[in-house]
């Protein structure tokens, strides 16, 4: 399940996402995926997040 998500620039961005069951037994966690240029890259941690917030310092 999609919690959040964020595109940084075109070819890069990031999903976060949990598992359900997880979610239901109020387990900490987060599915994290990476965009680059047509590939995915998954990884997971044992805390709780369900925004992104992008941040340009220009």
């Amino acid at each position: 399940m999609i919690r959040t998500a964020v595109v940084r620039r075109p070819g890069l961005g990031y999903i976060y996402a949990c598992d359900p069951k997880k979610q239901a037994a109020d387990v900490p966690h987060v599915l994290i995926f990476k965009y680059t240029d047509g590939r995915f890259e998954a990884g997971q941690a044992n805390y709780n997040a369900h925004s992104i917030c992008l941040i340009n310092d220009s």
